[in-house]
């Protein structure tokens, strides 16, 4: 055999694990790198936040284990597409997730919809699909049945916003006819100071007794605020929280 054939059988041969096999087995590291570099930069974890991490790592895994199903057969040209957009946005991970979705014709609450829910129930404060999705989030959340307070129920509990959910739901709803019809208006100066004037009228009549109408203060004060800013379609979004 000649000497370089020979050389190039000694190498030793690199063996790669299925792609399945080999993301399991990178569950567990994922998990603690992430729980090594919080402890390394913050503080040391708790029992329930380092089991937390643990199940985050897990649906990550899963999820990656989908995506590689829906890339497989892609064109060259979707893995440049999507590079492109990564030195894009490497700043604003929720508007690359939305734009390598566009680009994969992918729609993420259709193929990651378990996973985007249970994030969001783990990490209330940091997992925000509404500010991916906007509206769609909350009609998504309407049409699987599953109420805000089942995402984050701590926010029931601490904000005095939640505490009457069903009259404040109602209130709600005559809010966003209202702004409908400030929409059929064509948004004019006139139709915006009558609503300006009707929200600031039932905040007056509210304070008459502040105290046992903390949440509808809130809930108009927020609406009028956002009115004047002229974010009528944020005053929606907003509305339909509830």
């Amino acid at each position: 055999m000649p000497k370089r054939l020979e050389q190039y059988h000694k190498r030793p041969v690199i063996i790669l694990q299925p792609f399945d096999s080999a993301v399991d087995t990178l569950e567990k590291e994922l998990a603690q790198k992430i729980i090594d570099e919080i402890e390394f930069q913050e503080r040391v974890m708790t029992k329930k936040e380092r089991e937390k991490i643990q199940k985050a790592a897990k649906l990550i895994i899963r999820a990656a284990k989908k995506m590689k199903k829906l890339m497989e057969d892609r064109p060259v040209w979707d893995y440049k597409a999507l590079a492109d957009a990564q030195a894009r946005l490497y700043k604003q991970p929720h508007l690359l997730a939305r734009e390598a979705a566009e680009i994969l014709g992918i729609d993420p609450l259709e193929h990651f919809q378990e996973e985007i829910i249970e994030l969001a129930r783990l990490f209330p404060k940091v997992i925000k699909p509404e500010k991916t999705y906007g509206d769609r989030w909350y009609k998504f959340l309407k049409k699987k049945g599953i109420s805000l307070d089942e995402i984050n129920p701590e926010k029931r509990k601490k904000s005095g916003v939640w505490k009457s959910q069903s009259s404040l739901s109602s209130e709600a709803r005559e809010l966003l006819g209202l702004l409908k019809g400030l929409k059929i208006a064509g948004y004019t100066d006139a139709s915006v100071d009558g609503l300006r004037s009707e929200l600031n009228g039932r905040i007056d009549e509210l304070m008459k007794n502040p105290a046992g109408n903390l949440e509808l203060i809130g809930l108009y004060t927020v609406v009028l605020r956002l009115v004047e800013k002229g974010d009528f379609e944020k005053a929606e979004v907003f509305l339909r929280m509830f």
